[in-house]
């Protein structure tokens, strides 16, 4: 049986570690090595061209994957979510913490426009909540798969 790689792709920002985000993927990878899940980590620690043009190129070589791209910002989604129309591959799964347009947050036009794009257009969404999910789907015209997490301390 060909098994599919599961790759974590996340903004991991080493001055401030563990924000929202940053604790469910420490929890989901904690629970990938305890269920014995392999997985490749691969956290984007700056958005320079080349970080980026280097995770461009990963996403397009890569075949057979599950990849899963935590929000912590809308660029690094939003290319994973670009390369999923190119390279179909490949499984894609777009982990949401949180929504500055349902947050009432002060949102630029343009992040707005993103959000928007990778809520209502993402093959899979998992979301943090229970609650979250259904804020979504009331808010956006959702077209993939919807899920969420039903215990943040074990994220699988």
């Amino acid at each position: 049986m060909n098994e599919k790689e599961l790759i974590l792709i996340y903004y991991s920002n080493e001055k401030y570690p563990i924000n929202g985000p940053g604790a469910v993927v420490k929890n989901m990878k904690k629970s990938l090595k305890k269920m014995k899940i392999k997985f490749i980590d691969y956290p984007i620690c700056s958005e320079k061209k080349a970080d980026i043009i280097k995770l461009i190129i990963f996403l397009i070589k890569s075949k057979n994957k599950i990849i899963n791209v935590h929000q912590s910002g809308n660029k690094i989604p939003i290319i994973v979510y670009l390369i999923s129309k190119i390279n179909k591959k490949n499984e894609y799964y777009f982990t949401t913490h949180g929504c500055r347009t349902l947050e009432k947050d002060k949102i630029s036009f343009s992040n707005k426009i993103l959000e928007k794009i990778l809520l209502n257009n993402f093959e899979n969404i998992i979301c943090v909540s229970e609650m979250y999910m259904n804020d979504i789907k009331r808010k956006f015209k959702t077209k993939g798969n919807l899920y969420f997490v039903k215990d943040r301390k074990s994220v699988v």
